[in-house]
């Protein structure tokens, strides 16, 4: 009887322990839970100041578009071809770092084998719009984007700015001659090689 009383007791240590095991167990997961939620609320609030951040950058980045313009359109009617000779190569420059820019801001330009297409006029535009040329780029493992009408300003180069990429320039050449019967000239821009990421191309169509 003793026995059998004493085996209860034992049951009843144990359940109770077992509970209160469980207990401390429910309680712990309770305050991971707090804690992992507070963890993702604070990311939440980095991702949005990050947000507005890229916002107030990409907006900076278009007010300076806007000012070169205004600039540019200044200087041409001057009619001084050693100043627009210049300043269209320094606008080219500033083109370059500007999209090299806006590759950082947005993560789907980190792919390699960036592409970025500048045109002289309307006429050559729609030329390759006609051409699908973008699609046909795209399908052919670079990564291209949406033309850019600079008017005047192209001289069909590929221009690309760390001589690793030399490879990536000529063979693009060679396959817009091919493809589209396009012959650029590839040419190392030096100096700019902390500013532009690798594998950032450009085409300057005329």
């Amino acid at each position: 009887m003793k026995t059998k009383m004493k085996r209860k007791i034992n049951y009843s240590v144990i359940s109770a322990f077992g509970f209160l095991l469980l207990l401390i167990g429910y309680g712990y997961m309770m305050y991971s839970l707090s804690n992992i939620n507070k963890e993702i609320k604070f990311k939440q609030t980095q991702l949005i100041s990050l947000a507005d951040s890229l916002n107030v950058t990409e907006e900076k980045l278009q007010l300076n578009k806007e000012l070169i313009a205004k600039i540019d359109e200044r200087i041409k009617a001057s009619n001084n071809e050693r100043l627009i000779n210049e300043v269209n190569k320094d606008i080219r420059i500033n083109k370059t770092i500007e999209k090299s820019l806006s590759a950082k801001l947005n993560p789907v330009t980190m792919n390699k084998k960036v592409i970025y297409i500048q045109v002289n006029d309307v006429e050559v535009l729609n030329k390759l719009k006609k051409l699908d040329f973008i699609n046909v780029l795209s399908k052919s493992g670079y990564t291209a984007y949406d033309y850019d009408l600079e008017v005047g300003k192209a001289d069909n180069t590929i221009r690309y700015f760390h001589k690793e990429d030399a490879k990536i320039a000529d063979s693009l050449n060679v396959f817009l001659s091919n493809n589209f019967s396009i012959k650029l000239t590839p040419t190392l821009i030096r100096g700019y090689e902390k500013k532009v990421p690798q594998e950032l191309i450009e085409l300057w169509i005329k």
